[in-house]
């Protein structure tokens, strides 16, 4: 009755001029349920009145049902990723194509695939995998979609696994990634002959490319999570090596804490950290974790000394472990256990420099403590950066009270200080030969001594000066008894002359006399023959004198 009024509905609004379209489910005598699209036309006689109407119906079944099952597909596999959504994606292949068997695999090389699903007769079946030589799928991936009604096994009767399923039909499509290539396959496998379904290409098609985006989505997510894993690898080789700085970096650290320490740190950073052990050898002794058991999985890395060989790093699992790059440890394993290695060799070698140079510097602070000279360090700017005991007790000053003067502060007066501060700052740009020279300087208690300075530079690891050391000793009295013992000799030698006997000649006086100057001064030179000669004319009053004077061998000493 409803369907009638309808009709009836659109026969008057036609004939008013109206056109009507619809689309609708209609039960047929001889088709059965069809889907239609109806439309209604109005047919116009030349005087524009309506005299009939023109009805036209379309059968979009198929496309309707197509349709439905992409719906059903989008509303059942919408929400499912990953593996749930391969499971369902086989589901929804037996029950489309009505076959016993729905697969979705994946390409594990050019000749092997592996079931991601696979749903036979109900159930789940686990770690499928097959050969694609000789199979119905190796013409999918060739020829694209395959479709085989019946008979598959005696198509292609190398493949076992159809006679295991007891299979007759086979429709299978390849699934595509974006960049063109086959990455895997989809197919239901029926046990009776297997009718291939309206738009069923259509509708594998859209399955494939949803499959392909899963399979793409899949291989990121591995690969991301393999980027995580690796990052997290390299953070705890970060870590290790970090936890190795900081142990050593303590201060007043000691060597044996370090390497149990080491040995401690080494596990968390293996792949295996609950199974790992490790152990140092450095010399005699030898340090492990607790947990350390001798096994066969194990590697080792020598620590080396200025070059020699001085110990070995090894790192052992518990237990047997997957293989990897390197048995069963990775490559990046080897690049840290020789990291480690190669570290530990480093700190000993700082251990023993620093150890060598607290001696050294042991050494030397005695020498300068106890030094009777003064020991003194200028920077370039002419401030005293270092003064032994002897330096101070030079000057009168307190211990301590010379650091960060400026050496000409103690000259004797405005003239020197200028010269010795122009002298220091010319010596420092242009970094004349050092030389000894005596001088004289001013002490905190007002006395005036004399010191003879001897310097040299102070180089960095670059041969930059960036110091002069100085040893200055204080020569006063050494001046003072030079100066007395050359007024005695020059005393005596006067003495020497006055009593020297005259020789007398007749016919003429001719008196020889060879002496030596002792002292380089013109004063003492003119004082010496002016007594000389007054001697002379006392003795012989009508002689006449010449002086010959020649040169003379100079003295040990100097002089002419």
């Amino acid at each position: 009755e409803n369907y009638e009024n309808n009709v009836k509905n659109n026969l008057e609004k036609c004939l008013e001029g109206e056109e009507i379209h619809f689309q609708a489910w209609y039960d047929t005598p001889s088709a059965g349920k069809r889907f239609w699209e109806v439309s209604y036309y109005p047919y116009f006689e030349p005087d524009n009145t309506v005299s009939g109407i023109v009805i036209s119906i379309h059968d979009l079944t198929d496309r309707k049902e197509a349709e439905e099952t992409i719906q059903t597909i989008a509303e059942g596999m919408s929400a499912e990723v990953g593996q749930d959504f391969f499971e369902r994606l086989a589901e929804f292949l037996c029950d489309w194509l009505k076959c016993g068997i729905g697969l979705v695999s994946e390409l594990t090389d050019e000749t092997t695939a592996r079931a991601l699903a696979l749903k036979v007769d109900g159930k789940q079946v686990k770690d499928f995998q097959y050969k694609l030589s000789g199979s119905p799928c190796e013409n999918v991936m060739v020829n694209g979609l395959c479709h085989y009604e019946d008979g598959v096994i005696d198509l292609f009767p190398e493949d076992a696994d159809l006679v295991t399923m007891n299979a007759k039909g086979y429709l299978g499509v390849p699934v595509i990634n974006k960049k063109g290539d086959p990455v895997g396959i989809i197919a239901g496998i029926s046990h009776e002959p297997l009718r291939l379904p309206d738009n069923a290409e259509r509708i594998l098609q859209i399955l494939a490319a949803r499959a392909a985006s899963e399979l793409e989505r899949k291989a990121a997510e591995k690969s991301l999570k393999e980027k995580s894993h690796a990052l997290g690898e390299r953070v705890k080789e970060l870590n290790c090596l970090y936890n190795m700085s900081s142990l050593v970096e303590k201060k007043d650290y000691n060597l044996e804490d370090i390497y149990t320490g080491i040995a401690d740190i080494i596990p968390p950073s293996w792949q295996y950290p609950d199974v790992t052990c490790a152990a140092l050898y450095i010399g005699e002794k030898t340090y492990r974790t607790s947990n350390y058991k001798d096994t066969p999985w194990k590697m080792t890395a020598d620590v080396e000394v200025h070059g020699i060989k001085s110990g070995m790093v090894e790192v052992a699992y518990l237990e047997e472990m997957p293989q990897e790059d390197e048995g069963v440890f990775l490559t990046e394993e080897r690049a840290l256990i020789n990291a480690i290695a190669s570290r530990l060799g480093k700190i000993i070698e700082r251990h023993r420099t620093e150890e060598a140079l607290k001696e050294s510097e042991e050494r030397y602070r005695t020498l300068v403590e106890t030094s009777s000279v003064g020991i003194q360090i200028s920077d370039r700017e002419g401030r005293i950066i270092l003064s032994n005991p002897a330096h101070h007790r030079m000057l009168g000053a307190s211990e301590g009270s010379l650091i960060g003067n400026y050496i000409w502060e103690y000259s004797v007066n405005e003239e020197a200080k200028e010269s010795l501060r122009n002298n220091y700052m010319r010596i420092n740009k242009e970094h004349l030969d050092p030389s000894p020279h005596i001088t004289k300087c001013l002490t905190i208690d007002g006395r005036t001594i004399d010191i003879r300075v001897d310097w040299d530079y102070m180089r960095d690891s670059k041969g930059e000066v960036y110091a002069i050391c100085s040893i200055i000793a204080d020569i006063t009295e050494l001046k003072r008894v030079e100066e007395a013992l050359s007024r005695h000799r020059e005393d005596l030698e006067i003495k020497v002359l006055e009593r020297t006997s005259v020789v007398e000649n007749p016919q003429a006086a001719l008196i020889v006399i060879q002496c030596a100057v002792v002292a380089n001064t013109p004063y003492r030179f003119v004082k010496l023959f002016a007594v000389l000669f007054d001697k002379l004319s006392q003795c012989h009053r009508r002689a006449s004198f010449v002086p010959l004077i020649h040169p003379h061998p100079p003295l040990s000493g100097g002089g002419e």
